[in-house]
């Protein structure tokens, strides 16, 4: 079983609409995926209440996640995806120990860039491989971004694919869908399925 999280210290960084549209996808790839809002704001368990099929979403608090990892792996779960509160982060260590991966949100602005630095820092501290993830980039070749990912290419810290700020994700989103759902041959759902075979293939090694 693989167990991502899904962390920032802040909220409103896209961690719930990440998380959502990768379980799809892996869901549509055939994993047994559950996704897991551990926020009081619980934007990933309102998501999962306005679908049907999976992936299954739950709802548990921060202490129960190490016996509750157990119970899924018990029952056969392939991928487990972790949506942690904004904040929360810093004060993971115990639980970043049980991830295989945690993956870190931020649109390409200075001010959410900083704010990677103490997920990054836990994870680390915690000796559990983390990549940042760039998203809401307002175009494909992006000056700015390609800038990030070139300064942090020799230390693999961030996933060579990014995700442009398109208005399929919020669309997709309120209907309780994935952008590989809603419309599965457009540029987001492309650069999600990319995403999402680095991220996976990342995680297992």
């Amino acid at each position: 079983m693989i167990v991502v999280g899904c962390a920032a210290s802040k909220g409103g960084v896209g961690k719930s609409t990440l998380t959502t549209a990768l379980g799809v996808a892996a869901a549509q790839d055939g994993l047994r995926t559950l996704l897991v809002d551990t926020d009081k704001q619980g934007s990933t368990r309102k998501w999962g209440s306005r679908r049907e099929v999976e992936p299954q979403v739950m709802a548990w608090r921060l202490r129960d996640v190490p016996g509750w990892l157990e119970h899924c792996e018990q029952k056969g779960i392939d991928l487990v995806i972790i949506d942690f509160a904004g904040g929360d982060s810093v004060a993971l260590f115990d639980i970043f120990k049980r991830l295989d991966l945690v993956i870190v949100p931020t649109a390409p602005t200075l001010i959410e860039m900083e704010e990677v630095v103490p997920v990054m820092s836990a994870a680390k501290a915690a000796k559990l491989d983390a990549v940042v993830v760039i998203t809401r980039v307002p175009r494909a070749n992006s000056l700015r971004v390609t800038r990030v990912m070139d300064e942090n290419r020799d230390d693999d810290s961030v996933a060579p694919q990014a995700l442009t700020s398109l208005v399929a994700y919020p669309d997709a989103f309120a209907q309780g869908l994935g952008v590989t759902e809603t419309d599965p041959g457009s540029r987001a759902a492309t650069e999600l399925r990319t995403l999402l075979k680095y991220l996976i293939a990342r995680a297992k090694r």
